[in-house]
């Protein structure tokens, strides 16, 4: 899940963006669960800059997401210790 914002006016725009990602796996055999689960999250921010003309439907987008990765152990779930990791984006889109 998340929300982008970017600036109005001309074509070219700066961009954040927040994103939540939760993750649940669940470990399975061969031939059957084995009832083991593991949770993780991820938190990510962004920063970019978009170039998205007006009046033309193409757009192209680039940024820096830093993400806060959060994986808590299986026997309690509120010892987390995160840790980031640099990721970045790049992407052309057309606008329908």
């Amino acid at each position: 899940l998340g929300v982008h914002a970017y600036t109005a006016g001309n074509d070219h725009h700066f961009e954040a963006s927040l994103g939540i990602q939760p993750y649940i796996y669940h470990f399975h055999t061969m031939f059957k669960k084995d009832g083991k689960t593991d949770t993780f999250l991820y938190l990510v921010p962004g920063l970019g800059y978009r170039y998205q003309p007006r009046r033309g439907r193409w757009l192209v987008r680039v940024g820096l997401h830093p993400m806060l990765f959060m994986d808590p152990p299986s026997t309690n779930i509120f010892d987390v210790q995160p840790s980031w990791v640099l990721g970045g984006s790049a992407a052309v889109g057309l606008r329908l």
